[in-house]
């Protein structure tokens, strides 16, 4: 069996296994979503304090628990926490990044939100080294997730936002289907990367901006505001060429920022 498979065969095998385990020491069930999962509490209580607060809760004692995640992330935890020295060394192994990305982000994720901060410095180092071998490609729904998790980390780790955020605008996506990537961006409220998929979608002509559907009244307005901001700008500084607006794009989005979290909100 290759890296890869065994990998992602500890991965998918999560759920069944949490049911399976003979734990010893007191078990305690949790919901989330559609999944229930009996759980060793000393494997949850020893991850987190916050697991204990949560147990010690006088409603704690009727099952199942209910919590409110994501079941991917929810998993990749549970996965890290029941894994074996072995599995975790062929995952760990395991050359393709996009799967690394995934879980690590997911895992990085719930050691941030239960205060974690060994396990989600460890998850920051990893992706940060995996990054610069990260295929954008079709790979959307994984920037979308590596965003949110720069953005629940960015007091902890701005330079991962930085380093994600730089993956976002490198990406061909945002050439492509700016009005697209602004959909995804607008979700966690980024004003950087809304005003760069502004200024890309500026870039495009009357027609294509006119016909797409993706963009709502207010997007157009912002992108009103935005082109006069533009215009200022090229005739005070006479970059009407390419790389005279590629030169100007960093002012441009400091005056993008006006029009994204300004008065026309």
């Amino acid at each position: 069996m290759t890296a890869n498979n065994t990998a992602a065969a500890c991965l998918r095998s999560v759920r069944e296994r949490t049911h399976g385990y003979n734990y010893r020491d007191g078990t305690v069930s949790l919901r989330v979503k559609h999944a229930k999962y009996t759980v060793s509490m000393t494997k949850l209580t020893s991850f987190s304090p916050v697991f204990e607060d949560l147990f010690s809760m006088p409603k704690a004692d009727q099952e199942p628990i209910e919590l409110d995640h994501d079941v991917d992330e929810f998993e990749s935890l549970l996965w890290y926490l029941h894994a074996s020295h072995l599995e975790f060394a062929n995952f760990m192994a395991n050359p393709d990044p996009d799967m690394h990305l995934d879980c690590i982000a997911n895992i990085g994720s719930m050691a941030h939100f239960y205060q974690c901060l060994a396990v989600t410095d460890w998850a920051i180092s990893e992706i940060l080294k995996l990054l610069s071998a990260f295929e954008t490609g079709e790979m959307l729904a994984q920037m979308q997730r590596l965003l949110l998790f720069a953005h629940r980390c960015k007091d902890h780790a701005p330079q991962l936002l930085q380093e994600v955020r730089n993956l976002w605008c490198s990406s061909g996506w945002m050439v492509i289907a700016p009005s697209f990537c602004l959909q995804n961006v607008k979700m966690l409220d980024d004003n950087y990367l809304q005003a760069r998929c502004y200024f890309n979608i500026l870039e495009q002509t009357s027609a294509e901006i006119r016909n797409d559907n993706l963009l709502t009244a207010l997007d157009r307005l912002r992108l009103n505001i935005g082109a006069i901001n533009l215009r200022k700008y090229e005739n005070i500084h006479c970059c009407n060429s390419t790389r005279g607006r590629a030169v100007g794009c960093s002012k441009v989005l400091a005056l993008a920022q006006n029009y994204v979290a300004g008065h026309v909100r």
